[in-house]
This record gives C-alpha cells, sequence and structure tokens, in this order.
C-alpha cells in the first residue's frame, strides 16, 4: 500500500467513528432518549392498528395537565410520562413532589404518577362529554436512565419501568385485549381538546 492508501483508509475509520460517537451521544442524549421511549411505542402501535399521542396538553378545569405520551388501541388507553434525567429520584406515591438529585444538587419535580392520574381524569370528562365511558385507562412513568448507574427510591410495586423494560410490560396480555374501544374515535376527542 502506498501513502494515499493508507490516508484514504485512516480518513474512512475516522469517519465511521465520527458517525459512531454522534449516533451514540444523539441516542444517549435527553431527545434520543424521549425518542427511545416513542420508538417503542410506535412499534408496538404500527403492528396492531393503534396510535401514539405525543405532548398532549389536556384541561383538567382549573389548571392543565401534560403527559408525554397516550397509547390508544383497542385495550383502552396507556397514559405514558417519560423521566429522562440521569440522577437519583426520590418519591412516594402520593406525594405532590419528587425529589431530584443530580452532581449533589437537589432539585424537586411534579409527581409524574399524579400528572397521569390527572390526565386519566381530564380523558374521562372529555369522553363523558361525548358519551364515550368505560374505557380501560392505566397508566407507567418510563426512566431512561440505566437503573444500574442512577437509583429510584420508589416503591417497586408503582407502575414504573426502565425504557429497557417497556417493550416486555407492553407485550402483557391486557394491551392486546380488545374491549371494543374505537381507536380513531377517541384519537379525535383527543386531539380535538388538547390545549394548544
Amino acid at each position: 500500500m502506498d501513502g494515499m492508501q493508507i490516508g484514504i483508509m485512516v480518513a474512512v475509520w475516522a469517519a465511521i467513528a465520527l458517525v459512531v460517537v454522534l449516533l451514540w451521544k444523539r441516542r444517549t442524549s435527553v431527545a434520543g432518549q424521549y425518542r427511545r421511549v416513542t420508538g417503542t411505542l410506535k412499534k408496538f402501535a404500527s403492528i396492531r392498528s393503534y396510535k401514539v399521542l405525543q405532548d398532549i396538553t389536556l384541561d383538567c378545569g382549573k389548571e392543565t395537565v401534560h403527559i408525554d405520551h397516550i397509547l390508544v388501541g383497542f385495550f383502552g388507553l396507556l397514559f405514558v410520562n417519560t423521566q429522562v434525567e440521569n440522577a437519583d429520584y426520590y418519591g412516594e406515591e402520593r406525594e405532590e413532589y419528587w425529589s431530584v438529585v443530580k452532581d449533589d444538587v437537589k432539585t424537586r419535580i411534579k409527581n409524574p404518577l399524579n400528572e397521569g392520574i390527572a390526565a386519566m381524569d381530564a380523558a374521562r370528562k372529555i369522553f363523558a362529554k361525548n358519551n364515550v365511558y368505560n374505557i380501560q385507562m392505566e397508566q407507567v412513568v418510563v426512566f431512561t436512565s440505566a437503573f444500574k448507574k442512577n437509583v429510584l427510591y420508589v416503591k417497586d410495586t408503582l407502575p414504573i419501568v426502565n425504557v429497557r423494560k417497556l417493550g416486555s410490560l407492553l407485550s402483557k396480555t391486557r394491551f392486546e385485549k380488545d374491549n371494543g374501544v374505537d381507536v380513531e374515535q377517541l384519537v379525535k376527542l383527543l386531539e380535538e381538546n388538547k390545549v394548544k
């Protein structure tokens, strides 16, 4: 090999290494972690004729509530809040706020479980106004940081999973069950009643 060929090979390997680093950074970024949850939900929904709504804000009467994702399927609705901060989380099921500790700095966030309950209540009100009743609803909070690196000081019986476990949660038979839900109707009602 002459110097030109060696130079071309080095440039190709450098380009490949750059692409790998950029893809890794994209995947581990906040937006990348959020997209992992979105991708898992959309993959599950696509082969079942389900729908995934993203970044939905619903009116709860005096205030509004934001939910990251709503999976709408024949089973009903799954409300998904995503926590992407690589930090330690401390919280109780009924507390108004949870503590988040990152790099020895403590902050507080609204309890994501309470936000899910508020979003379910808002959806029920929307459906009741339109004579739609008995829709099965549940929620889950998805943490994208690795539980090995970060600690979650929350009861393990709560509807909380790591992003890696989201797929196995969705594979439960209750998400395959056909409860006679009109997916298109519910999506339309939620879209029409979301806060702009």
